[in-house]
């Protein structure tokens, strides 16, 4: 099953041109965004309801537990969407019982090991004769906190989730509202989506899977967690966030340094991703925030190797055709920036070309500099949900001479991963 799929193509998301006369030569600016693949992550993908309706069809009346109580139940606690789909798919999680009295009253008792939500699937067999209205109870108060379905009937399975507090004991309770016969076979399997608000990603996640967590508590109220990544090396991260329920609700995230300072804008993602430039050896923490009962998140870096120079006096040099790859990275200073220079050894045309990802809502400039430090041209390039940001500063007829291309942050929550190009 593909967790990931496509839900736009790549399209212009904006672009900005400008062009002046500068010492006799003709300089232009181009900014422009390419829109990268979405992320689409649902709770209704995950597929166990078939499997589940065999395994109770395969198990007669006569075999099913029938005691007529209380009968306990697991609910593990899963981390991942992957951990969640084999959970959920495993008939051995699968409590399973006979109700063939009307009125029947049957229970599936869990004590929740975790907080957070419980994700939970009822199903009926598919020769049942019978239909069943099932109840979310709370042990203490024997309060009833969710309806799952008020008539459960042959062949059915019905998903969805309550908030649990760890330590409470709570019951499943089928009750038989049949009109004639009751004969039937039923089903209840489910498991804890944490609400723990301090987590660490996953060193790297297959396409198809991401971490989950709940993003409200048992009162409804919204949590604020906290997600560590250990990035060895610099580069680019890229955090993808969604609510995963049908509330459809964003997903706030905010970049944080290891001492857990605010480096980027406060970003609102929906089936989206945020990039960043990084340093290496380092701890970030992605801060989350969101009204949705159940979030998907992932992070990954990519390496981007070159060391530019921090000052004029320390240019890079690049040779026509040559690039450079590099990060200005998040941090609370807002005046890194890296320098380049080009020498041209006659009058001739020039064009530096910028390719990247810079941190949604905020900007770096790109400059063209002469040698006595003269601006010559100046763009600011703003980064935007799941783009790459292309970008070009070029001249006709430009002097021969030395000249400096400056790419800088224009704020300390501003930061991008880019390659730079001498194209000609």
């Amino acid at each position: 099953m593909k967790i990931f799929r496509r839900i736009c193509s790549l399209g212009l998301i904006f672009s900005l041109f400008m062009s002046m006369t500068v010492f006799g030569a003709d300089t232009s600016a181009n900014v422009s965004g390419r829109k990268e693949s979405d992320t689409k992550w649902d709770l209704s993908d995950v597929k166990a309801s078939d499997a589940l309706v065999d395994q109770l069809s395969r198990r007669t009346l006569k075999n099913a537990s029938n005691v007529g109580s209380s009968q306990e139940m697991e609910a593990g606690v899963v981390y991942t969407y992957a951990k969640l789909e084999e959970y959920m798919a495993d008939e051995d999680h699968l409590t399973v019982f006979a109700m063939n009295t009307k009125g029947q009253v049957e229970d599936c008792t869990f004590t929740a090991g975790y907080s957070g939500k419980f994700y939970l699937e009822v199903l009926a067999g598919k020769n049942n004769e019978g239909r069943a209205k099932v109840d979310i109870i709370r042990d203490s108060d024997n309060e009833r906190i969710g309806t799952m379905t008020s008539s459960l009937e042959a062949n059915q399975a019905v998903k969805g989730f309550v908030p649990v507090v760890k330590g409470k004991k709570y019951h499943v309770r089928f009750t038989d509202v049949s009109s004639s016969s009751a004969n039937g076979a039923y089903g209840a399997i489910g498991c804890i989506i944490s609400s723990s608000t301090s987590r660490t990603f996953a060193s790297s996640y297959a396409s198809n899977n991401f971490s989950i967590g709940a993003g409200t508590n048992s009162s409804g109220n919204q949590l604020t967690s906290y997600w560590k990544k250990y990035v060895s090396k610099k580069g680019r991260l890229a955090v993808t966030a969604a609510d995963i329920t049908d509330a459809d609700y964003n997903v706030y995230i905010t970049l944080l340094d290891s001492k857990k300072n605010v480096v980027s804008s406060k970003i609102a993602l929906k089936d989206q991703t945020a990039y960043f430039g990084v340093s290496g050896d380092k701890n970030y923490y992605v801060k989350v925030q969101t009204s949705a009962p159940i979030y998907g998140i992932k992070c990954s870096r990519t390496s981007y190797s070159s060391t530019p120079g921090t000052s004029k006096s320390k240019a890079t040099k690049l040779s026509k055709g040559s690039s450079k790859s590099s990060t200005l990275a998040a941090s609370t200073s807002s005046s890194s920036s890296h320098w380049y220079k080009i020498t041209l050894s006659s009058r001739k045309n020039l064009k530096m070309d910028f390719a990247g990802y810079v941190s949604p809502g905020a900007s770096v400039k790109m400059e063209l500099r002469k040698s006595n430090g003269d601006v010559m041209r100046s763009l600011k390039i703003t980064g935007k949900k799941s783009a790459k940001m292309e970008a070009y500063i070029k001249g006709t007829n430009v002097p021969k001479g030395t000249y400096y291309i400056k790419i800088s942050k224009v704020s300390s929550k501003s930061s991008a991963a880019y390659k730079l190009t001498y194209t000609y």
